[in-house]
């Protein structure tokens, strides 16, 4: 299949284009910046401006659209630009993966739009938390997203397929002792809850949904099956934020309260790299927090 990659030369995207790749698909990247990906061709693009895209899109048989302002606190960046450039960006590029009779469209969203997850963050409604939980974006960023995932919706019922992965912290690199030490030091739980995933799973996740495509509009979370941190994930919540609703009392010790069964249903989908198997490989066991 020849496929888009909007933001290609970014870390996730990287690994998204490598799979891809790998897979047998031709990939165009799209970008501002070029990058060193065999098997890929790069197309410098603004992708606010339709004459410039449009003749690519048309090129193509589907498209994964990663290429945005990637947080609220992009230095260059006012709070309405955030919102205002990746809601055009989005949008455009939804709409014409729609009137160029795309197969799929795949959209990277993200954990923030729950709004448990970020810098000013919230409870979440319930525990565990599923892709039908209702949205609660706390910033520019994950507002943009959901507006976002709304116009996809909207193009999703005049006939586009769309795939939309709401991913949390995306692990690109190796860990190292130093992880491992501040697993076993730490005892402060963050809003995040230790989710994350890694970036060769959430692009095999991708690669699935590109190829299994399925009518209409889906949402799906991603996660690794336990979480980065050495206390188990309820007692942790409980002792970090005693007001928050709790996990059930038979949650397994560590794994991971952000529901990502959907993507494994749909896709035949399950996350290979683990953190905490990477420590109890180096130390022989779980986490001991002294």
């Amino acid at each position: 299949m020849k496929v888009i990659v909007t933001g290609g030369s970014g870390k996730v995207g990287k690994s998204v284009i490598s799979t891809l790749v790998a897979r047998g698909h031709e990939v165009i990247n799209l970008d501002r910046r070029p990058a060193d990906r065999p098997g890929a061709k790069f197309v410098y693009m603004d992708l606010r401006r339709r004459e410039m895209l449009q003749p690519i899109m048309e090129q193509a048989e589907a498209v994964v659209h990663m290429g945005e302002i990637p947080n609220a606190q992009s230095g260059h960046y006012t709070q309405e630009e955030v919102f205002g450039t990746n809601c055009t960006i989005g949008s455009l590029i939804a709409q014409l993966a729609l009137e160029c009779g795309h197969k799929r469209l795949i959209y990277s969203s993200t954990i923030q739009v729950y709004g448990f997850t970020d810098w000013d963050y919230t409870a979440p409604f319930r525990m565990p938390i599923d892709e039908d939980h209702p949205a609660n974006p706390r910033n520019c960023y994950s507002a943009g997203k959901v507006a976002i995932e709304s116009y996809m919706r909207l193009c999703a019922t005049k006939g586009l397929s769309v795939a939309v992965f709401r991913l949390p912290w995306v692990v690109t690199r190796d860990v190292d002792e130093s992880w491992f030490q501040w697993t076993e030091q730490e005892k402060k739980l963050d809003s995040s809850f230790g989710i994350y995933v890694r970036d060769s799973d959430a692009a095999e996740c991708m690669a699935l949904a590109l190829e299994n495509p399925r009518p209409g509009f889906e949402a799906y979370n991603l996660s690794a099956r336990e979480v980065m941190f050495g206390i188990p994930i309820r007692q942790a919540i409980a002792a970090n934020f005693p007001d928050y609703p709790q996990l059930p009392e038979t949650w397994g010790a560590f794994d991971s309260p952000y529901i990502w069964t959907k993507a494994r249903e749909h896709f035949g989908w399950t996350p290979k790299w683990n953190y905490l198997d990477e420590f109890r490989k180096a130390r022989g066991r779980d986490p001991v927090v002294n």
